[in-house]
């Protein structure tokens, strides 16, 4: 399979240390070194949160190695705080540390500096509309490399209001929240989508919207001819439809990062492309972002993928309170796979998470009370195929996961996973059977359909930490005595867990280790 290419690491931090004469060390100023003892130095990166990092380490600067992973499992690759620290092995009488670090989630543009920054500032003189229509002027006359920052208030826009400006990757457009905050761009009905990006022909290339609130109209911010747009650390709410839409055009390059998607009316939360395939979205990034309250008992989706969009990453999302499915992918056909990994899903009114084919599911946490943890199924003339499901952990009072129609597919998979039901089948293949489906690792509470192999828990949810059928207590790492701990089968792990901890050997099954 394959799945979205991962962005180059490029170093970040350096430092030596010298352990055989008097300590010395050199670092670069986001690592810091403390004095080695017992074996052992201190080392503290200053990170920025939604990137990854790895260390290394070298005896004369020439070869580079990571550090054991017993030390560096003591720490998530996943940075979510401004500081991350371990203690690292001396080598002999000196060595050298670094730190790669790497951004999948952000835009590889992410980083580079305006050429100017703009400020905008709401005249507390003038109504909300006036200011709306002086912001709109604004932006209108942004050019390649410009950086606005909005003051705070609340600039309410009235009328149609599309948005087409085209940066580069060398001179993005960015508008962001200034330092102060407490910016929302709102609508006072529904009359009109709050923002449109790339519609009528118009396209957007290399912009990004930042730590902004956008609040009320039909659609929240509606996507047409949309290429590497950035929309990070927003609030999408009270939206009567589809809070972020990418279904007018085709689209790539999108980046969905960090946002609150909450409180739509009558919509998913996220959706992209078409229900029969004419319009995709690829190469996307869908992460971190915090989706809930999302409403319609026939469009309240958490997150949507639809027919044909590949090569997506939907990654480390928290999706709750959805009237429906959680996170819904479709098929991919011949494309890239698509990723769902590290997302935790919980109270949705249908399953957790439903993958129609061309998908690896890995590393997600699943409890719900709705029909279901973990779905796929043929829809329409779509077969399951090209699915690889590991290290999930699904938890619900009806049927954990249901498999059906599993017996024609291509490189089937179904490994390493906790599947937990209080009153269902742990597993049900249903439909045709499940074929040449690869199962291994499987830890099951509840019945699972004849042939399936597992090792049955007669614990239920003491195997885990805290958890609860209902997904009210969300701790999953199985506990001391859990039968999840070492069933896994090696040959299916993956690298991280549910929280971007390294998983060593031997492994549990799940999605925490």
């Amino acid at each position: 399979m394959t799945s979205p290419a991962p962005r180059p690491a490029k170093a970040i931090a350096l430092c030596g240390v010298l352990v055989a004469a008097p300590f010395h060390a050199h670092a670069q100023p986001r690592l810091s070194v403390g004095t080695p003892a017992g074996g052992l130095v201190p080392l503290t990166l200053t990170t920025q949160p939604g990137r990854m990092y790895r260390w290394e380490s070298s005896a004369a600067l020439d070869v580079w190695a990571p550090l054991p992973l017993a030390t560096t499992a003591a720490v998530p690759l996943l940075a979510t705080g401004t500081t991350m620290s371990l203690s690292a092995p001396v080598l002999t009488d000196k060595g050298f540390y670094r730190v790669k670090e790497t951004y999948p989630f952000f835009p590889a543009w992410a980083d580079v500096p305006p050429l100017r920054t703009l400020q905008h500032t709401f005249n507390p003189s003038n109504s909300a509309t006036v200011n709306g229509t002086a912001l709109r002027n604004a932006i209108n006359a942004l050019i390649p490399g410009d950086r606005l920052e909005i003051g705070p208030g609340n600039y309410q826009l009235t009328g149609f209001y599309n948005i087409s400006l085209q940066g580069t990757a060398q001179a993005p457009i960015r508008i962001v929240a200034g330092p102060a905050g407490n910016v929302t761009i709102s609508r006072a009905d529904a009359n009109n989508n709050n923002v449109e990006l790339g519609i009528n022909g118009t396209p957007v290339r290399h912009f990004s919207l930042e730590g902004i609130t956008f609040s009320g109209g039909s659609f929240g911010i509606r996507l047409g001819d949309c290429s590497q747009v950035w929309i990070d650390r927003c609030k999408i709410q009270s939206t009567d439809s589809t809070a972020i839409a990418a279904t007018a055009s085709n689209t790539s390059g999108i980046h969905i990062t960090r946002n609150e998607i909450s409180n739509t009316t009558d919509g998913p939360g996220i959706s992209v492309g078409s229900n029969n395939g004419s319009i995709v979205n690829t190469q996307s990034v869908y992460a971190l972002n915090h989706v809930h309250d999302i409403h319609s008992s026939v469009n309240g989706i958490g997150i949507r993928i639809q027919s044909q969009s590949s090569g997506n990453l939907i990654s480390g999302n928290h999706v709750h309170d959805t009237e429906l499915t959680g996170i819904f992918i479709a098929n991919a056909t011949n494309n890239p796979v698509n990723v769902v990994e590290n997302n935790t899903c919980h109270a949705t009114g249908d399953y957790g998470i439903q993958a129609l084919a061309d998908c690896v599911v890995r590393n997600n946490l699943v409890m719900t009370t709705g029909a279901g943890g973990f779905l796929s199924n043929p829809i329409s003339s779509t077969m399951p195929t090209r699915l690889t499901v590991v290290h999930n952990t699904f938890i619900s009072n009806q049927v954990a996961a249901r498999l059906q129609s599993w017996n024609t597919g291509a490189g089937m998979v179904f490994a390493n996973n906790a599947c937990y039901s209080q009153t269902n089948n742990a597993i049900t293949i249903a439909g045709t059977g499940a074929g040449s489906t690869t199962f291994a690792g499987l830890v099951t509470f509840g019945p699972v359909t004849p042939g399936v192999p597992s090792t049955t828990s007669s614990g239920g949810l003491a195997d885990f930490v805290n958890a609860s059928w209902d997904g009210t207590s969300l701790d999953a790492t199985p506990s001391a005595a859990s039968p999840l701990r070492s069933a896994a089968n090696a040959t299916h792990l993956t690298e991280y867990d549910l929280s971007y901890f390294l998983r060593t050997l031997p492994a549990s099954t799940g999605s925490s280790r």
